[in-house]
């Protein structure tokens, strides 16, 4: 069975304000036979690709952890055999707010909607 799993990858970057860090988060399309598999197939796909290289990042995340785990695609359908990954840049954050979710605490992000 197909799941998506959205991987959250948190990189240090070289601004010096107090948003320094980039929240990312990598939609991974992974074959699995149930919900925890395509988790750990997720994490080591994450762990043996270099994505922070691909993103434009010299070094590795800071923090690396899963947000969800989707049965059902949700970015429509994806072709038999394409593992095509999707990120997206959900926002910046402080160190405080790494510091939170290393121990798994809530943090906000802040979201605006442009009228046109």
């Amino acid at each position: 069975m197909r799941y998506d799993v959205i991987v959250a990858l948190v990189f240090a970057t070289e601004r010096v304000d107090e948003d320094r860090y980039d929240v990312w988060d990598i939609q991974t399309p992974v074959e699995a036979d149930n919900p925890k598999k395509a988790l750990l197939d997720a994490i080591i796909l994450t762990k043996g690709f270099e994505d922070w290289k691909v993103l434009g990042y010299p070094n590795e995340p800071v923090l690396c952890g899963i947000r969800s785990v989707h049965s059902k695609s949700r970015v429509g359908v994806v072709p038999e055999g394409d593992s095509s990954r999707l990120p997206i840049l959900v926002g910046t954050i402080t160190e405080q707010q790494v510091r939170s979710l290393r121990s798994f605490d809530k943090i906000s992000l802040p979201y605006y909607l442009m009228h046109i």
